[in-house]
């Protein structure tokens, strides 16, 4: 089996659950909370593992009390983390508060702390591919650019799970890194942030094979060059389940994508296969609620 390696960074998440956000100087109490394992390059990881992939994290593993945690979530989904820089600094950390709808607000520490040099050629052995998502780093096009070459050079595939940091990089920044990429998953408004909106969508197809751009409740937009849009819809719950989360959602459906297509379904069929997971997702905490292959396979069947 062919492995997967997922690149940037690894969190604890401190997950606040209240009813509505605050507004600016208000207050609000907090119904629940819980502390686990997240990080979008953790998340991906994680959910491939659990889908039976060969998967691998490369990023940082700090020294603090919760490292124990992160180590036991990785092994419990077969995660590979022999490659990661560890680092002498508390680990990185999110603070995610989650309404009574399932939507999100994010805020985030960060200790990255890693260079190219440190991406060992003995993770592109037996690759197919390689997984970039979001990192706060002053050089993360450059890190990402040449580890992506590397990789490119020995037939390795490219995906990339941009986040809002990246996207915010924009179109320009972020070109050398888009152009070795197969296939990209901007959400909505990340896509927005990159082209300033679906009209100007061209610019990432003319150098982005292809683009499956995430967009909620919406479903997923595939965009290829010179082809008509697809528009893929999320299977709807049935009354015996509801949204409770969607922290994590996203990278859920990035590893069922990949996953997908390391099993050989086409892009279409892998899009199929990554909603069904993702949105069974919701209906868990955290954001690590990659459900197993069976899983899905009821949930196509209901």
């Amino acid at each position: 089996m062919k492995k997967v390696v997922s690149v940037g960074v690894l969190n604890v998440d401190v997950l606040l659950y209240v009813n509505e956000f605050c507004k600016p100087d208000g207050e609000n109490a907090v119904n629940d909370f819980s502390v686990c394992s997240g990080g979008q390059a953790g998340n991906i990881a994680a959910g491939l593992g659990k889908l039976g992939k060969k998967a691998f994290f490369f990023g940082n593993i700090g020294e603090d009390s919760h490292t124990a945690m992160l180590k036991k979530d990785f092994d419990a989904c077969n995660v590979d983390y022999s490659f990661a820089k560890n680092i002498d600094k508390p680990n990185n950390s999110a603070y995610c508060l989650i309404d009574k709808t399932g939507e999100r607000m994010l805020y985030v520490h960060n200790n990255t702390d890693f260079s190219a040099c440190d991406f060992s050629d003995e993770l592109l052995r037996d690759a197919e591919f390689i997984v970039f998502s979001s990192i706060i780093k002053d050089d993360v096009v450059d890190l990402y650019v040449d580890i992506a070459r590397r990789a490119k050079e020995k037939g390795i595939k490219i995906a990339m799970d941009p986040g809002n940091i990246l996207a915010k990089l924009g179109f320009e920044k972020l070109k050398p890194l888009l152009e070795l990429c197969n296939i990209i998953f901007p959400s909505l408004g990340e896509a927005e942030m990159l082209v300033g909106s679906l009209d100007s969508i061209n610019k990432l197809t003319d150098i982005v094979p292809h683009v499956l751009v995430t967009c909620g409740k919406d479903g997923i937009r595939y965009f290829q060059k010179e082809k008509e849009m697809q528009h893929f819809l999320a299977k709807p719950f049935k009354e015996n389940r509801k949204i409770v989360d969607s922290a994590g959602a996203g990278d859920c459906f990035a590893a069922a994508c990949v996953a997908g297509l390391m099993d050989n379904k086409n892009v279409e069929d892998s899009i199929v296969f990554a909603l069904l997971a993702s949105k069974l997702s919701l209906a868990k905490k955290g954001a690590r609620a990659m459900p197993s292959v069976e899983e899905i396979n009821e949930f196509d069947l209901e």
